[in-house]
């Protein structure tokens, strides 16, 4: 063989165990990865959540090049968090995110459940605007003005809620808006009247009855004893004590007529978030 043979197929010897070799490595390098990528939904899967968030952060730290990437691990740490029962934990994490309009359709869901399930209103309301869904936008948007305490204002988004979401909404706007003023002073004037005005009916005729029956037996001690007798004094002052808290019990039953309704809807909502959340992070 000529020199120039022999130094032809020497070259190509080596270029091709170059070659050889970083298909090798690439080979490798995939396998590493499906193998991560399977382990890490093993994790998913059998709700190893512990286990899940540990993983995440590691696959996180070597991440540093891809932002989004880093982001949909984050909610996944969130998610886990939330899960786990770790709402400030949840928190956290769902704060560290800044690519979240680069998330799948899904994945923007998925974190605006959690932003309201953890009652980041704030962050929620800037992130609902980017959802493609109508419906989801106008339920967000709903769900923002109950929780937050804020007034319902009737617009062509509401077509697109659900109808439980519109029960819920009509429910909100007719909260009762009894006056506890008001129900003072009914009492006041006739005991159980405050209650009745409320909408209590068995409590306001149960004040009633006992008002009068302890009014009844002061003034027959005063007619007996007259007023510095120990039995007027004892009557006397049991039906102060039943006059003044059917009064107070008039005032905070108003108030707390309306809280509980208001909770009510609040805990039907979170309910409604924490199905979807449900359905989102499997």
């Amino acid at each position: 063989m000529s020199p120039p043979c022999t130094v032809l197929s020497s070259n190509l010897r080596f270029f091709s165990a170059v070659l050889l070799c970083l298909m090798q490595q690439l080979t490798f390098g995939q396998i590493q990865l499906l193998d991560t990528a399977a382990f890490y939904r093993h994790l998913k899967d059998n709700d190893l959540l512990l286990e899940q968030i540990v993983f995440a952060n590691n696959i996180r730290n070597v991440s540093s090049a891809d932002q989004t990437r880093k982001d949909s691990l984050t909610l996944d740490i969130a998610t886990a968090y939330f899960r786990l029962q770790l709402k400030d934990s949840c928190s956290a994490n769902l704060k560290r995110i800044t690519s979240w309009h680069q998330f799948s359709e899904r994945k923007k869901q998925l974190y605006v459940s959690s932003l309201i399930l953890c009652k980041e209103m704030s962050l929620a309301e800037k992130s609902t605007s980017l959802l493609s869904s109508p419906k989801s936008i106008a339920e967000a948007r709903l769900s923002f003005s109950v929780l937050k305490r804020e007034t319902v204002y009737t617009d062509s988004s509401i077509k697109d809620i659900s109808e439980g979401m519109i029960d819920l909404r009509n429910r909100y706007v007719n909260t009762p808006r009894h006056s506890p003023f008001l129900a003072g002073t009914f009492s006041a004037i006739l005991p159980g009247a405050g209650k009745w005005y409320i909408g209590y009916k068995q409590q306001a005729l149960t004040a009633f009855i006992a008002n009068i029956l302890f009014a009844a037996q002061a003034a027959e001690s005063y007619a007996k004893a007259g007023v510095s007798s120990p039995q007027f004094i004892i009557t006397a002052s049991l039906f102060g004590i039943f006059y003044s808290g059917n009064i107070w019990g008039s005032v905070l039953a108003a108030k707390k007529k309306k809280r509980d309704h208001l909770n009510e809807i609040e805990y039907e909502i979170l309910d409604h978030y924490h199905t979807e959340f449900s359905k989102l992070s499997r």
